[in-house]
């Protein structure tokens, strides 16, 4: 089910609470583990880098109000 956020700061809390941090995460462990995640770490930032410049381009028409 899809979710709708109001404003763009909470889609960015939204991405920072369930992505961004558990990627911070895993590049801790990926330190202490000998770069073992490194593709992993490398291929969730480039999704979510990705994702939230998709969101800019598209900001006008996200968040239109019709007035």
């Amino acid at each position: 089910m899809p979710i709708c956020f109001p404003t763009m700061d909470s889609f960015r809390r939204y991405i920072y609470f369930n992505y961004a941090l558990p990627l911070k995460v895993l590049q801790f462990l990926n330190l202490a583990f000998c770069q073992t995640f490194h593709d992993t770490c490398k291929d969730m930032n480039r999704k979510i880098n990705q994702t939230l410049r998709l969101v800019e381009i598209n900001l006008p028409y996200i968040f239109f109000k019709g007035t």
